[in-house]
């Protein structure tokens, strides 16, 4: 059963929705929600356009109550709440990819699920969007969702799981554990990056999830940490 929240047939964006009723209702409980069936302005990170389409899930949650102090870890949790909620719901774990920081991929190629996590005094508003039924299509980018997997899933049913496992305690080891079996970068794998928008790609080689939930990488033979950086996998290498 969910608790309380509302559905949208037809919105700008669920996060700013849910941030604007924030900033008029701060006591806004944990796990409110806004779900919508289609979004015109929906947003991802960096502020990239997120389009999606019909029968897929596009919500934003609101979170008080953190299992732990170390925020840099909420976007590793939430995606691990999302992977559990599929695999509750009949999905299998080994079909389905982390990808650092914040997507969900499957075939170990495509991104099925995005996430945004926006701190607002003491609370943080996350935005998922998730392909369940239908995918839609994106300039550079190879996206898929969960219907491909030979699995129809409503967008509610998903989300009550989801919210189920943000209500539930959990540590950063188990975060990162269960993060680190899923990952689609493993370690030792080369990977690849821009520093910023004017320099080279750097490439590096994996090496896990470092105290604040960085992706560490070795270098040179160094080992440095990305915190934001857009990391892609290097075949060949």
């Amino acid at each position: 059963m969910l608790i309380q929240g509302e559905k949208h047939k037809e919105i700008g964006s669920t996060q700013i929705l849910l941030k604007d009723k924030f900033e008029m209702t701060p006591d806004l409980p944990h796990g409110y929600y806004v779900i919508a069936e289609r979004q015109s302005v929906g947003k991802g990170r960096n502020d990239r356009a997120w389009i999606s389409g019909e029968g897929n899930l596009l919500v934003s949650v609101l979170l008080r109550n953190f299992p732990f102090s170390e925020l840099t870890w909420i976007p590793h949790w939430v995606s691990v709440c999302v992977l559990k909620s599929l695999v509750d719901l009949g999905v299998d774990d080994k079909l389905i990819q982390l990808k650092w920081p914040n997507d969900l991929w499957i075939h170990r190629s495509k991104k099925i699920a995005g996430i945004l996590c926006e701190k607002r005094g003491n609370v943080i508003v996350v935005g998922i969007g998730l392909n369940l039924a239908t995918t839609p299509v994106l300039e550079n980018q190879e996206v898929g969702s969960i219907s491909e997997l030979g699995i129809s899933l409503k967008p509610v049913p998903v989300l009550e799981r989801i919210l189920f496992h943000l209500s539930n305690s959990i540590s950063v080891t188990e975060v990162q554990n269960f993060y680190e079996v899923h990952a689609l970068f493993k370690q030792g794998d080369p990977v690849e990056w821009l520093q910023d928008l004017n320099a080279k790609k750097q490439l590096g080689f994996v090496q896990g999830l470092g105290k604040y939930g960085e992706l560490l990488v070795k270098i040179n033979g160094s080992t440095q940490s990305l915190f934001v950086e857009d990391v892609r996998s290097v075949r060949g290498v």
